[in-house]
């Protein structure tokens, strides 16, 4: 009787579970998506270690306009279609998560656009780091998509989840330090006491990822090793 009961509140719940966590994007759309969060992640380590003005410059164009562009894409797919390429995302993440990145993105690529020369003195002296992180970042993304084009049994191997938990321990403790850090110097050097209409955009959804959301994840992150390495212990007990 009581296996009968659970069996009925599974299949309740069962709906609003695929909607909580959506459904696995086609092959074909994630694989795209993988190659767009590579390609961010690469902008953003060319960004890094680029010795030349312009070359900076260059990358973090590119850089901003390939994440938006993936960003709108992946936040469409899952708000309107319930498609997740990412193992283990659920949509609380899209809407908290991309959702808040796009409406980043879009501010960027627009003041980017209008701003162009001053955007570009301020990318060499003050945006470099924190941008870099950012779009590095992304290697945490494109490890969640290749997940997905793995085995069942790799899929949630130990190694591979505590490689991609460390890693994105270490994006979102970078992001966090190198974005406050950036405020910082902002405020108490660039600010002249007003800001732009995009401005008003990109300074509070930069502060709202890097020193809210970001530090829960990074906590998260830090909990899923930690109970990973525990219960690996356990078993080999």
């Amino acid at each position: 009787m009581k296996e009968e009961i659970s069996l009925k509140s599974r299949a309740r719940l069962a709906p609003r579970n695929r909607s909580y966590f959506g459904k696995r994007t086609p092959l074909i759309p994630r694989f795209l998506s993988l190659l767009g969060y590579c390609e961010v992640a690469r902008r953003g380590a060319a960004l890094l270690f680029a010795n030349d003005v312009d070359s900076r410059i260059l990358h973090a164009r590119f850089g901003v306009l390939v994440y938006t562009t993936v960003y709108l894409v992946e936040t469409f797919l899952a708000l309107c279609l319930h498609w997740i390429s990412l193992q283990g995302v659920h949509m609380q993440h899209m809407y908290e998560h991309h959702l808040t990145g796009l409406g980043l993105g879009l501010a960027l690529s627009l003041h980017i656009l209008i701003n162009s020369d001053s955007w570009d003195d301020l990318l060499v002296d003050l945006c470099h780091l924190p941008l870099s992180v950012g779009l590095l970042a992304h290697s945490c993304e494109a490890c969640c998509v290749v997940r997905t084009f793995l085995p069942h049994s790799l899929q949630n191997h130990f190694v591979i989840k505590l490689v991609q938990r460390f890693l994105g321990a270490v994006c979102m403790l970078s992001l966090s330090v190198s974005i406050i850090i950036v405020f910082v110097r902002y405020v108490s050097e660039y600010y002249n006491g007003g800001l732009s209409l995009t401005e008003l955009f990109i300074v509070p959804l930069a502060l709202y990822l890097g020193e809210y959301l970001h530090p829960l994840y990074l906590r998260s992150h830090l909990r899923a090793m930690i109970r990973l390495v525990n219960d690996k212990s356990k078993r080999s007990s």
